[in-house]
């Protein structure tokens, strides 16, 4: 299929996907401990949370191919999204959803994280540079935008609408 017969939401939801890979890890460390305070508990009880991702990553992302292969490369985005939306329903409930929550973020993202650039090589084959540089803009815009508004919009409102906005 050539470019101009792709779908017009192809390349927007490229950039969509950029944008999710990281602001729902990223902009929780600027409120962390408003994090901690509406849970009732020391912000050092909730550092496992940057390393969740982490772990998530190395754990999962070699199992990634393996879903793009049974599912296909979309099936596989939007299994992995709705996962990363549940996992988001579910941290704002407690603390220890919010740890299950992260954890289930983390295998979206890390699952994503392989995918997209197959998706790119998959429907851009002679334009792969300029689409992965454009993901990867997205995603570095949106991690700014995230982080920076943070604790505005926690002051505004609380941690539980950032987690929802931000997911």
């Amino acid at each position: 299929m050539d470019e101009q017969q792709k779908s017009p939401l192809l390349v927007p939801g490229i950039v969509m996907m950029g944008m999710i890979l990281r602001i729902p890890f990223t902009s929780i460390p600027p409120v962390i401990s408003d994090v901690a305070k509406g849970l009732g508990v020391s912000v050092s009880s909730l550092g496992i949370l940057t390393t969740i991702p982490l772990l998530s990553f190395a754990i999962v992302s070699p199992f990634a191919p393996k879903f793009g292969q049974k599912w296909g490369i979309e099936k596989s985005f939007a299994i992995f999204v709705l996962l990363m939306a549940i996992g988001s329903l579910m941290r704002i409930a407690s603390m220890p959803l919010l740890f299950l929550g992260t954890v289930l973020i983390g295998v979206g993202i890390a699952t994503l994280n392989v995918l997209l650039p197959s998706a790119v090589v998959a429907n851009f084959p002679t334009k792969i540079g300029r689409y992965t540089s454009t993901y990867s803009l997205a995603m570095t815009i949106a991690t700014i935008l995230a982080s920076s508004l943070a604790v505005p919009i926690v002051k505004a409102t609380n941690w539980q609408t950032l987690i929802m906005i931000c997911q």
